[in-house]
């Protein structure tokens, strides 16, 4: 509609227009609608309805989701989610594919489907940007096939990561991202006890805190040094941080007291998270993992800081944050308010017999947290595409 009326505006400039008869279906398949496009329109329009009002079987993708940003020969997932609507053609194709051609194709029958989604693990290259498209192709004709294609953009970091862990004693969340971030070849995952770090010989792009600052190791002048370097942090609090430590260094994220027993919660998803984006069904997987132990009886963040999950004890969700995010003091920080995140990967496998959807919740984390972005305080994302009827999902 958008096109007709500029063509209209244009045109009327050269001749003169006494009024305007149009004749449409009033479907909108894409950009502005007839009302939105024919506003202010300088002459009478007058419309003459036609066409079927009759449904009709429609099948579409719905939403593509990945991350904007990878480690060169890293494999990351690429989920996609898609609607067949009353259709009734037996199967579907799914396919992946980029300039150079297909990557990869799926026939999904419609009756088996036991969520409307496909997984495809792709290979990023050594550089450059990733012009990647999925097409839905049904085995009998599709009278709207204009939201049959997503097209999307996948940016290369050329640059291999280095992520350091540094924990108090030994835990098995250690292991568990140890486990994880080797699904990730440009990662490189160093995992040491605090006891025997004899100080800094690279330059790291995270540093991950497990159980730290205690008493026994205060580490002060490291906490500092890191400060001065603007490392991002990613804070998971245990039995043994120390609240009075932990709070001096006006991370975004102050605790109370220790509790005089630990309490375990659960975690629910915030809706107002916008960090980056996780696949639609994760709420779903996130009820059932297990809690996690809070040893503090309080915690609040920072004006300006993101809830990825809330917790929920014994069937309330609160307002406290189990995963949060800050951007104070000009770096990234984040923080597991609890322990115990290998009971969350072990569940997993138990219930799907894969580690996918902890390992990419880990991996945006970690790929969120070691991105260097721009500084804007506002960035907005919207599809470069629309139709009308269809929701959007704009992430700022």
């Amino acid at each position: 509609p958008d096109e007709l009326f500029t063509y209209l505006k244009a045109f009327g400039q050269t001749h003169h227009l006494g009024g305007v008869l149009l004749t449409s279906d009033g479907v909108s398949t894409r950009g502005l609608t007839f009302p939105e496009a024919g506003r202010n329109f300088p002459c009478p329009i007058t419309v003459l309805a036609s066409g079927d009002s009759t449904p009709f079987p429609d099948v579409r993708i719905q939403e593509v989701v990945c991350n904007e940003w990878v480690r060169k020969k890293s494999t990351f997932p690429v989920r996609v989610y898609y609607n067949t609507g009353d259709y009734t053609g037996g199967s579907v194709i799914i396919q992946l594919s980029d300039l150079k051609g297909v990557i990869e194709e799926r026939v999904v029958k419609v009756a088996d489907q036991a969520s409307p989604d496909e997984e495809f693990r792709i290979t990023a290259p050594e550089k450059g940007t990733m012009q990647l498209m999925v097409k839905i192709i049904p085995d009998e004709p599709d009278k709207n096939q204009d939201n049959n294609i997503k097209r999307f953009t996948v940016r290369v970091i050329e640059k291999e990561g280095n992520i350091l862990c540094l924990y108090e004693s030994p835990h098995p969340d250690i292991d568990a991202m140890v486990q994880s971030v080797k699904s990730t070849s440009a990662l490189n995952f160093y995992a040491v006890d605090i006891a025997d770090f004899k100080g800094t010989d690279k330059d790291y792009d995270l540093i991950v805190l497990h159980g730290l600052p205690s008493l026994k190791h205060p580490i002060a002048e490291l906490l500092k040094e890191i400060a001065d370097k603007q490392v991002p942090e990613l804070f998971i609090l245990g039995n043994s941080t120390d609240p009075d430590l932990f709070n001096q260094l006006h991370s975004g994220l102050t605790v109370g007291d220790k509790r005089k027993s630990d309490e375990a919660a659960q975690g629910t998803m915030s809706q107002s998270f916008t960090l980056f984006t996780l696949p639609i069904d994760f709420q779903d997987h996130l009820s059932t993992w297990p809690p996690l132990i809070l040893n503090y009886d309080r915690y609040t963040l920072d004006p300006g800081s993101q809830v990825c999950m809330s917790q929920k004890i014994m069937g309330i969700t609160l307002g406290d944050p189990l995963v949060a995010f800050s951007g104070t003091q000009g770096r990234k920080q984040s923080f597991i308010c609890g322990n115990g995140i290998w009971l969350w990967r072990l569940h997993e496998y138990l219930e799907h017999k894969n580690h996918d959807y902890f390992d990419d919740w880990l991996s945006r984390t970690f790929q969120y947290l070691m991105l260097d972005d721009n500084k804007d305080r506002l960035r907005i994302d919207i599809p470069e595409e629309t139709y009308a009827y269809t929701p959007v999902r704009i992430n700022g």
